[in-house]
């Protein structure tokens, strides 16, 4: 019995220690995948965490460039609705060209026609200047003529009259008894036609103012 019971003691004793060795075993392991999963864990936790602050940086990121987005949208519009008023200002401004270019031709055209106007009528007026003076030279000449012949005839007439006087004179001087007076002692109503002196045959006053005094003395 007793080498029995030693045995088995001793059996006792050497499973007591395996299983006191396996559960040191054992407890280490679990310390190790316990401490393992604990920096597991807390590896993850420093993942999520920057993970999060990567999604949040994003998310902000995100919202700025929406709102660059919107901002651009924004200022497109204002160039889209400029460039509209744009156009149409250019539409306008081409329109008021346009009539303008009309009006300048037939501004053009007016003025064409007004100098084409004028320029006859300045030849006109010069036809009629030179058909005026023509008329006028030709006038003057006859004047000039008919100054002439005025002239001419009082010439004439005036020797034809001198010339008449003088026979006249000489034929009643043959007619009549002549008196032979002193110069200026004729005291007689009757005077000399052909000075005051009484040196020929003489005239009463009304004879006298009747005929005119011939130019000998």
């Amino acid at each position: 019995m007793a080498p029995k019971t030693t045995a088995a003691n001793g059996a006792s004793t050497i499973l007591a220690d395996a299983l006191s060795s396996f559960s040191k075993a054992a407890h280490q392991a679990l310390v190790t995948v316990e401490e393992k999963a604990k920096s597991d864990v807390a590896r993850a936790h420093a993942d999520v965490h920057d993970l999060r602050r990567e999604r949040d940086e994003v998310v902000r990121s995100l919202h700025a460039y929406e709102l660059q987005v919107k901002e651009c949208e924004c200022r497109a519009e204002g160039w889209k609705t400029s460039v509209e008023k744009s156009e149409l200002t250019i539409k306008h401004q081409v329109e008021t060209i346009a009539q303008l270019r009309d009006e300048s031709q037939q501004w053009k055209n007016q003025l064409l026609r007004f100098e084409d106007a004028s320029r006859r009528e300045i030849q006109d007026w010069k036809d009629q200047y030179q058909r005026a003076e023509i008329e006028r030279i030709r006038l003057s000449a006859r004047l000039d003529e008919l100054i002439a012949e005025q002239l001419h005839v009082r010439v004439v007439v005036r020797r034809t009259y001198q010339a008449l006087t003088k026979l006249s004179v000489e034929h009643t001087c043959q007619r009549k008894e002549p008196r032979v007076r002193n110069a200026g002692s004729c005291t007689n109503e009757t005077l000399c036609v052909f000075c005051a002196t009484g040196t020929r045959e003489g005239y009463t006053p009304l004879e006298r103012s009747s005929r005119p005094r011939a130019d000998i003395c």
